[in-house]
């Protein structure tokens, strides 16, 4: 028997999360939200269409902007409700004609408020000196929840990699990702629902979830690119600049020369401007197995999350070579309480345009 798609519904807060308001029931839902996640940036924004009145809904008392909404899902396994999404109202729009009379909430998931507010520092520019990876994440979360409130707590690994950079005038969210390109593919890092920022590497040898092709996945879609391969980067680091050069001469021997100009002035040392440099080919120098995957509500879908590894069985031996081992990363889940569609490679489309213009 196939199990039912989740219910939504919704708890609107004040911006703080500390004044409750009101409760949107299921029943009032036109629609399912599409919550997107992704490895290495915030999460997408959704769209709640309420059937309220266009002229009554509560604006000003109980929905206001930049009001904070927790959205939660019922299923059987949840019968009390899981979060799955929370954020701040950006636009209340109303509609009313003919054949409609509703009120649509747009929201940007608390994620986006990583890259609302720079990380002041001293004079706009935060200094390390020979300092580790997680050590700077764990700062930006600190002065993260001084200037947001603690929306944000964390989980941070320890990548044993030490670097000194200069972040001058960097929003939280620039800083971190600044951070985060010193390290090699195996890292990732991620914001769950409830606001916990991961810093950790992929389970590549013991899968986070085990699906079966024909009974919780329904389809799998497969390929490889090399559109995105870079062999050759040459980076200039520091006030000078001063210049570096990178490449894999076993990836231009294969693909031809793919080659990336990069820039960073906040680099302070060559061991550093090393570190981001062979981080950068290590990452980009193999084709990109691009590998989608529909699973349905049989599985407990809403705990599927990128960063996470999966592994499918009934896969017939051989049947695809596109498969690159047993133990596959997953870098994106498209989720909307019946099935989850998950991206097995990095993605290139205008989802990282869309999630950077929050922070611009």
């Amino acid at each position: 028997m196939s199990a039912q798609a989740a219910r939504f519904f919704a708890k609107v807060y004040s911006s703080n999360g500390v004044t409750f308001r009101r409760v949107l029931d299921s029943g009032i839902l036109l629609s399912v939200p599409r919550i997107v996640r992704e490895v290495n940036k915030p999460a997408g924004e959704i769209v709640l269409d309420l059937a309220l009145p266009w002229d009554g809904f509560g604006y000003g008392s109980t929905i206001n902007l930049f009001d904070l909404v927790k959205v939660y899902i019922v299923n059987d396994a949840n019968p009390g409700g899981l979060l799955v999404y929370q954020g701040h109202i950006i636009e209340a729009n109303a509609l009313y004609d003919a054949m409609s009379n509703h009120v649509s909430l747009r929201i940007f998931p608390i994620d986006a408020l990583i890259g609302n507010a720079f990380w002041v520092g001293t004079g706009y520019t935060v200094s390390y000196a020979s300092a580790d990876i997680d050590t700077m994440f764990s700062d930006a979360i600190n002065d993260l929840n001084s200037v947001h409130g603690t929306f944000f707590s964390k989980n941070l690994g320890n990548p044993a990699l030490s670097v000194s950079v200069n972040f001058v005038q960097k929003t939280h969210l620039e800083a971190l990702g600044s951070a985060f390109d010193f390290l090699d593919a195996t890292w990732y890092w991620r914001v769950r629902p409830n606001g916990q920022i991961d810093l950790q590497q992929y389970s590549d040898v013991t899968a986070t979830h085990t699906l079966a092709l024909g009974k919780n996945v329904d389809s799998i879609q497969t390929g490889k690119s090399i559109l995105d391969v870079k062999n050759l980067v040459r980076l200039g680091w520091g006030s000078g600049p001063t210049y570096a050069v990178y490449s894999d001469a076993t990836s231009q021997s294969a693909y031809g020369h793919r080659d990336e100009a990069l820039s960073d002035s906040g680099i302070q040392n060559s061991s550093s401007a090393d570190s981001k440099g062979n981080g950068e080919i290590a990452r980009l120098k193999s084709p990109f197995t691009k590998t989608q995957i529909t699973v349905n509500a049989n599985y407990a879908i809403e705990t599927i999350l990128p960063g996470d590894t999966v592994k499918i069985s009934n896969i017939t031996s051989g049947a695809s070579s596109f498969l690159s081992g047993q133990v596959l990363r997953i870098q994106r889940v498209e989720y909307d309480g019946s099935l989850a569609i998950l991206h097995l490679s990095d993605i290139s489309n205008v989802f990282g345009r869309e999630i950077k213009a929050l922070s611009d």
